[in-house]
């Protein structure tokens, strides 16, 4: 299960934070590769240690870590929009799914 998610930790942090404004600010220069492997070594860890915490830990240190991070989040996110489903994201997934379809598909050789 580790190896699954580290997985889901780079691909959520690609998609979900690497993927959005913050790239435009990389290629805009506002941020250096150096910047930019940093944040994402750090974003992909804490994602990882997340979904850790979450699946593979005893109902108690998943509770106390959990509840923990919820409580700090509070303080913070009081005053941000409520989450909503990113219909990109989603259109994306399917289009790539599309593409990877096209891209494996057997060539027909006129046998």
């Amino acid at each position: 299960m580790k190896r699954e998610l580290q997985k889901i930790a780079l691909a959520m942090t690609l998609n979900c934070v690497r993927n959005t404004v913050i790239e435009k600010y990389h290629c805009e220069g506002k941020l250096s590769d150096a910047d930019m492997k940093a944040f994402n070594k750090e974003v992909v860890n804490r994602i990882y240690t997340f979904l850790d915490s979450w699946l593979n830990r005893s109902d108690k240190e998943r509770d106390l870590f959990l509840g923990t991070m919820a409580a700090r989040a509070d303080g913070f996110v009081k005053n941000w929009d409520e989450p909503e489903l990113d219909k990109n994201l989603w259109a994306g997934a399917k289009t790539m799914k599309a593409r990877m379809r096209q891209v494996h598909q057997p060539k027909d050789k006129g046998i």
